[in-house]
């Protein structure tokens, strides 16, 4: 913690400073009203990940290299004892989302997306963001919290579940890289890990007041768990649904600078248009990436390639281009890459008698995999495929719905052919998939899998030693192995389906 904590002051500094080339940004809700306290933090015992998100709008291309969050943590509680903050950003429904919803909750209109911009989530245990924390008042009072009820209709309505009073604590947040974003309508979403408590995201006023920044459109708060994802319930309307109804805004500010000349999200010229824009903005593309907090020219030049993969009305993340492959590991023609997850883990194996000497099986890998961000989207293991009354299968699970699917290879779908396998690495594989099942709310982001490869593999070959007698037989060997996997589902004529 104290780690973050001085690089976060240190990386604030940076940020803080205006240079004179500036458009500088900034976007506050204002200071907190005291009328409720929305739990907004990861799972931990005995909690569902829980996460409240508010809107603003950007009107050019900005980079966004801070911001604030102000909450309610137990009265007592450390400032040490925030461990860790990770923020995404959402479009507002129905981009990035299921059309038409499930039907769940009363109105997804105006709601955050099903899914999160990929390139846009910063999180503090994976060093894409610092913070410190700092005391606001020892004492602050809310009149109505929304912790654990959460619910899909008809139970929706649950007026609140009462006051609360705590320290009122205000995390700023500096962005390791940057978020850069175009103009467009979005929802900030923070989490808020504390250790032995909860996080609640205060409320600011709506309409925003001075010292805030009003601006139209703005939308009221909203809210969802583990259980009702992808949906979000209206904090106000839905939940709480005062007679008359009130509806909230939460606490929270950006900052940053606009590049007024960047090139068009999902246009074959935005990289080179945003690349001039900043060398004439700022003088330089080492000027401007010191300017905006990147670490290196080259860096700002990566987070304007996944800026101009932000097309919108799409789905909003980059699109996948697997790498050239053997000729019998590609894919059937009518089947598209959705999805690409790098994966870090071992494949596992056990020492057993094989005919008249012994050698190494795999028993399963055991896998997470990544998106570009560093952020888990995936684990991967073998086990029972419900849909072959148990057979043992390669597996995939996503990590936020649970959604699974069940894949097998054959002898003529894997390839050693050293044009593309690297020495001292497992085969490349492509797999079919025989099995598939929603997660237990519906999720189905890997359900409408049709294959699977495995492809740039680096180690992972089991030992040529400690399996060569009977004494051998039993011993384990977890090899440490790295890939890249690759999700196909059928061609579809659009992209409105989310991730």
């Amino acid at each position: 913690m104290k780690r973050l904590l001085v690089a976060a002051t240190v990386t604030a500094t940076a940020w803080l400073a205006t240079p004179v080339w500036a458009n500088p940004f900034f976007f506050s809700t204002g200071a907190p009203d005291g009328l409720v306290g929305t739990l907004s933090q990861p799972a931990a015992a005995g909690t569902l990940e829980t996460e409240t998100a508010d809107d603003f709008i950007l009107t050019e291309a900005t980079s966004i290299a801070g911001a604030t969050i102000t909450g309610l943590i137990p009265p007592g509680t450390p400032l040490a004892s925030i461990g860790n903050v990770e923020v995404e950003v959402y479009h507002v429904f129905s981009k990035d989302s299921a059309v038409p919803p499930s039907g769940r909750v009363p109105l997804r209109l105006n709601s955050p997306a099903d899914v999160e911009i990929e390139s846009a989530t910063r999180d503090g245990e994976l060093g894409t963001l610092v913070f410190r924390a700092s005391l606001v008042a020892e004492s602050f009072t809310v009149q109505n919290t929304v912790v654990d009820g959460i619910n899909p209709v008809p139970a929706n309505v649950t007026h609140g579940e009462g006051a609360a009073s705590g320290e009122a604590v205000q995390i700023t947040v500096a962005f390791t890289p940057p978020i850069v974003l175009p103009p467009d309508h979005y929802f900030f979403r923070p989490e808020v890990q504390v250790a032995g408590g909860d996080f609640l995201f205060l409320s600011a006023p709506k309409p925003i007041v001075a010292p805030g920044t009003p601006f139209l459109g703005d939308l009221q708060s909203w809210i969802r768990n583990t259980d009702l994802n992808p949906d979000w319930l209206r904090i106000g309307t839905d939940i709480i649904a005062d007679n008359p109804v009130r509806t909230f805004n939460a606490t929270f500010s950006l900052t940053g600078e606009t590049i007024p000349n960047a090139g068009t999200p999902g246009q074959g010229n935005c990289p080179g248009q945003s690349v001039s824009a900043l060398a004439r903005q700022f003088g330089s593309l080492e000027a401007a990436a010191s300017a905006l907090g990147f670490s290196s020219a080259k860096a700002l030049q990566d987070a304007f390639k996944e800026f101009c993969d932000i097309a919108l009305g799409a789905a909003g993340t980059h699109h996948v281009t697997p790498p050239p492959v053997p000729a019998n590991l590609e894919v059937p023609a009518g089947n598209e890459a959705f999805l690409e997850g790098h994966a870090t883990g071992t494949q596992n194996y056990v020492c057993v008698p094989s005919g008249s000497g012994f050698k190494f099986v795999l028993f399963t890998p055991q896998a997470t995999l990544f998106t570009d961000s560093r952020r888990q989207i995936i684990t991967h293991f073998f086990s029972p495929n419900p849909s072959e009354n148990g057979t043992i299968r390669a597996t995939w699970e996503n990590s936020r719905d649970t959604s699974t699917v069940w894949a097998a290879a054959t002898p003529d779908t894997t390839s050693t052919d050293s044009a593309f396998v690297k020495p001292g690495a497992v085969a490349w594989v492509l797999l079919a998939v025989v099995g598939s099942q929603e997660g237990p709310t519906g999720g189905d982001t890997l359900t409408e899998t049709t294959f699977v490869q495995r492809l740039n593999t680096a180690g992972g070959v089991a030992p040529s030693t400690g399996c060569s007698g009977p004494t051998d037989v039993g011993n384990e060997a977890f090899v440490p192995y790295t890939a890249d996997y690759f999700f196909y589902r059928a061609e579809k004529s659009d992209a409105g389906h989310g991730k």
